[in-house]
């Protein structure tokens, strides 16, 4: 009876994971409905400075790590080093373990990759689904990027969105410039939720006024 219980749980809790999935995916068509709009290159942008290719943010990808395209490991990738490392989080169900690779250049963590579910088979492939980018040197066309502040990107986006979710537990900036979900500290937040929704629309004012970009995530 052990056996067949521990058996059921773990197939309770990949379906629990496979509606999470299914809901972030939802959110994030509902938000960008509206396609990336294409940008110029820095050095073209007059007033701007150039951003590094290898560290560009756009078009779904970042630097040289795009979504869809397949996980660089075990090689090296380049200037970078991956590591495939098994991390806990925290779900409705309890702790759950999933697969996460730790891009590192020059020893500093730059980027948390997470590989892509396929929900017709049911199982992760060796494709990139997730880009969670943790370093300043990875910036946007217009030079947005972790630790800008939320007035920076407001007044770089004006057609700017600030949302929370349950679903994941993210307070996130948009725009429709760039297809990606730039997450804000929850410490930073000083406004109230009420939880009536999936998706909670906030304001800059809910915010402390030094409130920062503390990671920047690509599905």
């Amino acid at each position: 009876m052990g056996c067949n219980s521990n058996s059921d749980k773990e197939k309770e809790l990949l379906q629990k994971e496979i509606e999470l999935l299914k809901q972030e995916k939802e959110l994030l068509a509902l938000r960008s409905k509206t396609k990336e709009i294409p940008q110029e290159p820095m050095d073209k942008q007059e007033g701007k400075k150039k951003i590094n290719n290898n560290y560009l943010i756009g078009n779904n990808a970042a630097g040289k790590f795009k979504i869809g395209n397949q996980i660089p490991y075990p090689e090296t990738a380049d200037d970078y080093t991956l590591k495939k490392e098994t991390q806990t989080r925290m779900t409705e169900e309890g702790p759950e373990a999933e697969t996460v690779y730790l891009v590192k250049e020059n020893s500093n963590d730059v980027l948390n990759i997470k590989p892509e579910y396929n929900f017709q088979t049911g199982e992760y492939t060796q494709n990139i689904g997730e880009i969670m980018v943790l370093s300043s040197l990875f910036q946007t066309f217009e030079g947005i990027g972790v630790n800008a502040t939320i007035e920076e990107f407001i007044k770089t986006y004006p057609d700017y969105k600030i949302w929370y979710t349950y679903v994941s537990g993210m307070y996130v900036m948009e725009t429709k410039a760039v297809n990606a979900q730039f997450i804000l500290n929850e410490k930073d937040f000083i406004g109230k939720i009420k939880v009536n929704s999936d998706q909670i629309d906030l304001k800059k004012s809910d915010f402390k006024s030094t409130g920062k970009i503390i990671k920047i995530r690509i599905i």
